[in-house]
């Protein structure tokens, strides 16, 4: 899916014989609507998180991270794959 993100410009998906989506990229993630996949790196280990909403939702693990002491090696934030949406898409979600 990474291949197709880099090489088209406009994409059609198909669920059940029928065209479900047709259109770019952009547009996808627009009726999709937002997704952010947020990943944190403490000392003790990796989480994974998913939200609708980043300001918030970082704001509101940052301050658990605090409280429980734990300290923040890495955190990765991206806003989910084609293959994601894809996916969304072609179950009718």
């Amino acid at each position: 899916m990474t291949e197709v993100e880099n090489l088209c410009d406009r994409i059609a998906i198909l669920s059940g014989g029928k065209i479900v989506f047709i259109g770019t990229i952009e547009q996808l993630g627009k009726i999709i609507g937002k997704h952010y996949n947020i990943t944190i790196q403490t000392e003790n280990g990796i989480e994974k998180y998913e939200s609708e909403n980043i300001r918030d939702s970082l704001f509101a693990l940052l301050m658990q991270y605090k409280e429980k002491g734990e300290i923040i090696v890495d955190i990765q934030i991206d806003r989910g794959s084609l293959e994601q949406h894809f996916i969304k898409i072609a179950k009718g979600a």
